[in-house]
């Protein structure tokens, strides 16, 4: 099979270094002319080898191998292009391999070039629209590359249009077909590496690494694109030294002339903690193509600024979400409404915003329930009871949302037994009712009402006579709690070794009572499960008992002062040999 596509491109890579030769000549009419000729003269050599057809003759550029069905139309539904053929594997790499138009830097050029390419006869549209997307690409001008290619029915189109997306930011590029040519040439393992980093994989870091000299060879909108996408990319990898190594292919003057360049400059500088850089970052926030990358250098280091108005109507709030330009930047988007929604108190509005039919999504869904879920555990556990009721509120009107995810029984146990604890029974009956009651015993529910009413000693009695019950374990060791029984919780303890959700309801309720009866054990042993969910809120409570503890202490006389008070309370005739004793 004779190979079309190489020779193509040949020929329209020769007529474009022909062209830029013209333009250093300052447009001769005699070089005009004579570069006329040439190109003529390569394109009528390819008509006369059947390379090219003659523009009122067209047919398919690449022929399919004889031993390959084709399909009949009626077959398939047919789509918005029906290509005819389709590139062999390492046929793709000469599309993508833009070394040939180094040249080409001002948009002046590409009119220029574009007029030029118009005015050749014989060329067929599929391959004028090829060369013109590719220009088009080569000067940054990746969305009008785009615009060229459509409607066209040419196997290349399948390659340049997912390429020309991911220049601009808006995709990872076809994965797939750079995996298949990365082998084939230097450009596309470039290529395949900036897919990669583009969506923050590592892999592409070394690719990268090896393939900075062919970078060098862009033409500067497209060095400039692809700094765009790779330097944020690699400050978040930690990458800072290859980030710089990219940065440093531009002089000061072109970097101040692009904003683009300016912007990975700023987050490079940001990266190395220059707090100048700071002010840099923000300023780029109200640019789109900055955006998603601002929010997330910013959010990690907890500098966001306010973007959105705690009190916007929940449609601007999805607006803003779906305003974004690929699905990372929708995510992170997502993530400051959460975060507004969060700092307005609006809890209850999350349910209802994953309704929103931008966020029928499964990731968003998840990110909008998790988030509301660790929201809704720092309220349970904060000390303030007004925190707490509208954190339990929100449970209490959760229409399944929160509740049919696994990592909710915990929640509902802890709102429950806080419920309890905070004397809101009504409340504290419905999620208790919500959650899954897999231990059914008849004195449960009179310790209960019993633990309920105070009356502990009833509880006590009822768990000594079941003494593997996890349930009335929990309930005695609460009761000793409200007792200040020590001996009580520890037992409680010992049942509930090998349950590490009741054990830690057990710390909770120990720490709501700020007695820290629970031994250091019990928290270890809470540890020790290795569930993330409960590390963390028994983390929380070492840490608030660190506190309390530190504070108690703090407050406590010295034991030579509480002596000195004893003596000084006593009559004189009492002291004077104690006093003479500690003199």
């Amino acid at each position: 099979m004779r190979t079309h596509a190489s020779l193509l491109i040949l020929c329209a890579a020769m007529a474009h270094s022909a062209f830029l030769a013209a333009s250093a000549q300052e447009q001769d009419p005699d070089a005009r002319a004579s570069l006329s000729l040439k190109l003529d003269a390569f394109i009528d050599g390819a008509v006369e080898k059947g390379l090219l057809e003659p523009a009122d003759q067209p047919r398919s550029l690449i022929v399919p191998p004889a031993d390959e069905p084709i399909a009949e139309p009626e077959q398939t539904p047919a789509p918005e292009t029906e290509y005819t053929a389709l590139l062999q594997p390492c046929e793709a790499y000469e599309v993508l391999d833009f070394s040939d138009f180094s040249g080409m830097e001002s948009y002046a050029d590409l009119i220029a070039f574009r007029d030029y390419l118009a005015a050749e006869e014989g060329v067929s549209e599929g391959d004028r629209a090829v060369v013109l997307a590719r220009a088009y690409i080569a000067v940054g001008l990746s969305a009008e590359a785009l615009m060229v290619l459509q409607g066209v029915d040419d196997p290349r189109r399948a390659i340049l249009e997912p390429f020309a997306r991911m220049l601009e930011g808006r995709g990872g590029g076809d994965d797939e077909t750079l995996r298949g040519t990365a082998a084939c040439s230097e450009p596309t393992e470039l290529w395949l590496a900036v897919a990669h980093l583009s969506e923050d994989e590592a892999d592409g870091v070394e690719v990268l690494r090896e393939r900075v000299s062919y970078f060098r060879q862009l033409p500067f909108q497209m060095r400039a694109s692809v700094a765009s996408i790779v330097v944020p990319a690699l400050t978040r990898l930690d990458e800072d030294i290859l980030a710089s190594r990219i940065m440093a292919d531009f002089t000061h003057e072109e970097i101040s002339k692009a904003a683009r360049l300016q912007f990975s400059q700023a987050l490079l500088d940001f990266a190395d903690g220059d707090q100048a850089a700071v002010s840099k970052v923000q300023s780029f926030l109200e640019q789109p193509s900055a955006q998603a990358n601002a929010i997330q250098a910013l959010s990690e280091q907890g500098l966001l600024p306010q973007m959105i108005d705690g009190q916007s109507p929940r449609e601007d709030l999805v607006n803003f979400v779906a305003g974004a330009a690929n699905t990372r930047e929708e995510i992170l988007r997502l993530q400051v409404v959460l975060d507004t929604l969060l700092k307005a108190r609006r809890h209850n509005e999350f349910a209802a915003l994953a309704q929103a039919p931008a966020f029928d999504d499964p990731k968003k869904t998840d990110l909008i329930r998790q988030t509301l879920i660790i929201a809704l555990e720092d309220d349970l556990a904060s000390a303030s009871a007004t925190q707490r009721l509208q954190a339990m509120n929100v449970l209490f009107s959760d229409k399944d949302f929160i509740v049919e995810s696994d990592d909710s029984l915990a929640l509902l146990q802890n709102a429950a037994a806080m419920a309890e604890a905070d004397g809101y029974g009504r409340l504290a009956a419905h999620l208790y009712g919500r959650l899954p009651q897999p231990e059914t015993h008849p004195d449960l529910a009179t310790a209960k009402t019993a633990f309920r009413r105070g009356d502990y000693a009833v509880v006590y009695d009822l768990a000594s006579t079941s003494p593997d019950s996890v349930t009335l374990a929990l309930l005695a060791g609460r009761s000793g709690v409200a007792l200040g029984d020590t001996d009580r919780v520890q037992l409680a303890e010992a049942t509930l070794a090998e349950h590490p959700e009741q054990l830690l309801e057990l710390i909770e309720a120990d720490a709501l009572s700020d007695q820290w009866l629970v031994s250091d054990q019990a928290y270890d042993q809470v540890l020790a499960a290795d569930d993330p969910a409960l590390s963390q809120r028994v983390a929380r409570i070492k840490a608030i008992k660190a506190a309390s503890l530190s504070v108690r202490d703090a407050r406590a006389p010295a034991p030579a002062l509480s002596r000195a008070n004893s003596i000084l309370s006593r009559p004189v005739s009492t002291t004077r040999p104690m006093l003479e004793e500690t003199s």
